[in-house]
């Protein structure tokens, strides 16, 4: 039912001209689904949602959706497009493409490599409990249980988080 109703949203968004607020919802829903194991139709939504042509921030969506559901190749040559299109961006170059290439790295079960990548992310993403559940898993992959653990202590202290983040749910499970 929420899938349904977050297409609706969207469809009245395009009607309404809001064609990259659309975009952006029906990504959601695609995350989400990517996020409770539907990859199939993460997939299907994402290659639905999609423009012809992709803003930055859409791109980085791409990629990490295609690295943790779909296709690993598409994530690392979408990664390579934003490396290149905006190498004078910190944050970029810093935090997202590393992402997007640890969530490939933790897609093909190597936990140690994914620590390596979001090494860099450190600087960014302290009060971050999405990266910091990221980095979570990664160590638990790499065998550092207590990293893991210590890693998880925000966002498992984050109350107001609780009732509505998958992010939540997830740390808890880790």
């Amino acid at each position: 039912e929420a899938r349904d109703r977050n297409r609706q949203l969207a469809d009245m968004a395009s009607r309404a001209g809001l064609g990259e607020v659309a975009v952006n919802i029906r990504m959601g829903v695609a995350g989400t689904e990517c996020d409770y194991g539907m990859n199939a139709e993460s997939m299907r939504d994402l290659a639905a949602a999609l423009p012809a042509s992709l803003t930055s921030d859409m791109k980085m969506t791409v990629a990490a959706l295609n690295a943790g559901c779909g296709d690993v190749k598409k994530a690392q040559a979408l990664a390579a497009d934003l490396a290149k299109e905006r190498p004078d961006d910190t944050l970029m170059q810093s935090e997202n493409v590393p992402v997007i290439l640890a969530l490939v790295e933790l897609r093909q079960g190597d936990g140690a490599k994914a620590v390596e990548r979001l090494e860099s992310a450190k600087t960014y993403d302290r009060y971050d409990p999405w990266m910091r559940t990221l980095r979570g898993e990664a160590y638990l992959k790499a065998g550092r249980p207590s990293d893991a653990l210590q890693e998880l202590q925000y966002p498992l202290s984050r109350k107001d988080m609780a009732a509505v983040a998958v992010t939540y749910r997830r740390a808890q499970l880790i």
